[in-house]
């Protein structure tokens, strides 16, 4: 990759910020940078930090919830009510946690109130 991800973010939100009104056309130059780089196919790295960029300028959080099976509707309300509308919230199925979930704030806090963990505990 010619630059890091950081970097391709930070160039596409000072260049969105200081032209909002051509965002169409800073997007489809972004794109061809990304091609003329050979980066193209690292793209999702790219838009995993964009993500990020964009989530913690204004004011969210990066949220990876993750459940043992297929949460129900209810289940996933309630997580949703304890973050605010401008976290960015990442819902995904892990069966290794045998049961129940792990929530990761920013890639550094966690909560693992999962079945696995239950069990490290008890036989380490």
């Amino acid at each position: 990759m010619k630059y890091r991800p950081e970097i391709y973010a930070k160039a596409l939100a000072k260049a969105l910020a200081e032209q909002p009104a051509s965002q169409t056309n800073i997007l489809k130059r972004f794109v061809r940078l990304l091609s003329r780089s050979g980066d193209l196919g690292q793209s999702q790295q790219v838009l995993s930090s964009i993500e990020k960029t964009f989530t913690t300028a204004s004011g969210g959080r990066m949220v990876e919830v993750d459940f043992a099976h297929e949460p129900t509707v209810k289940t996933k309300q309630r997580v949703s009510n304890l973050l605010t509308a401008k976290d960015h919230v990442d819902y995904r199925i892990n069966p290794n946690l045998i049961a129940g979930l792990r929530v990761t704030i920013d890639g550094c806090r966690e909560l693992d109130n999962s079945f696995s963990r239950k069990l490290r505990q008890i036989f380490n």
